[in-house]
């Protein structure tokens, strides 16, 4: 892994840390804890392993 992917998702890692602090301290957990199940399912989609299809070469 290049070392600037490594330090894009350390990056981003502690972005959407700081944002779920934020949004937890300004609106509570109610509201804030659907939204995290929500993009916990996109993030888990997303990381899913796709196989590999090899109909469509020539």
């Amino acid at each position: 892994m290049p070392v600037t992917s490594f330090a894009m998702i350390v990056c981003s890692a502690v972005c959407a840390a700081v944002l779920a602090v934020w949004a937890l301290s300004s609106w509570g957990i109610l509201p804030v804890l659907p939204i995290f199940l929500i993009l916990v399912l996109i993030a888990r989609w997303a990381m899913a392993p796709v196989p590999y299809d090899d109909s469509t070469s020539s």
